[in-house]
């Protein structure tokens, strides 16, 4: 579910009213971020008639056109992170309407490149939107800060990683990754009984992906996703945003857990 306070963003889209330049501070970086990018591709879909899941995961194999993402490298954002963004946002966009750029942990922006994109930020492109995410608003600039929109997106501490013991996703898990048989989702579907379960079921396996793209992620109960590379871990998190939408929709349950086993199967080829 995204953040409320970010979807703010998408609200002054609507409105027309949106800044060029948007300060998210947070107490978690990477729900922002991906909350962020959910709020991004709908501005997308509005804009360009692109579907949501489809940029969401271009997104995520950092392989969508006129959309950079910068985060720190040894704990810092260096000079060639920022050139990086003003070479390429400098340009008309190829792909899409307009162009986006997000720079994560932004108070990690070396002191040598404060100015620099403070520079970028007072001479604003036309079609230009960017995004700096951070958890500290204090370490930045004043002057960075007097020029953004300011957001604060804080997250329930409740919402912690405890779901990962689960006993019915450790089981699920291992048995669809090992052995992707539409019988095993026979046996999965008689634990289940009410949509919402199913809902949150497949919320809290959108939730383990996220955490093994992040590296966030104990794999002690999940050694079968040692296998996987970023593009499978993508693939999994576009595919599962799909089975919640359709969940979400009425469609039927079986066939749309069977619908996610052989897409699986598919993308494991």
């Amino acid at each position: 579910m995204n953040n409320n306070k970010l979807h703010n963003i998408y609200e002054k889209f609507i409105e027309n009213k949106m800044s060029h330049i948007f300060l998210i501070e947070t107490n978690d970086v990477y729900r922002a971020y991906d909350d962020l990018k959910y709020i991004i591709a709908n501005i997308i879909k509005e804009k360009d008639s692109y579907q949501v899941n489809d940029i969401i995961n271009k997104m995520n194999e950092d392989n969508l056109l006129d959309f950079y993402h910068v985060e720190p490298d040894n704990n810092s954002i260096k000079k060639e992170h920022i050139e990086y963004i003003f070479n390429n946002c400098r340009s008309i966009p190829t792909y899409l309407s307009n162009k986006y750029y997000v720079v994560n942990e932004a108070e990690k922006i070396n002191v040598n490149c404060e100015n620099r994109i403070l520079k970028f930020i007072e001479e604003p492109l036309e079609g230009i939107y960017g995004f700096l995410i951070c958890r500290d608003l204090k370490k930045l600039l004043p002057t960075i800060k007097s020029r953004c929109q300011i957001i604060s997106a804080y997250y329930d501490n409740d919402l912690d990683d405890t779901f990962i013991n689960d006993e019915l996703l450790i089981e699920y898990v291992n048995k669809y990754e090992n052995e992707l048989d539409i019988i095993h989702n026979t046996i999965f579907i008689k634990k289940l009984s009410e949509r919402i379960e199913y809902i949150e079921f497949f919320n809290k396996l959108l939730k383990l992906y996220n955490l093994l793209l992040h590296k966030q992620l104990d794999l002690t109960n999940y050694d079968c996703l040692k296998k996987l590379n970023i593009k499978q871990i993508c693939d999994r998190i576009s595919l599962i945003n799909n089975v919640i939408e359709k969940l979400g929709a009425n469609c039927n349950i079986k066939l749309t857990i069977n619908y996610y086993i052989l897409e699986l199967e598919n993308k494991n080829e």
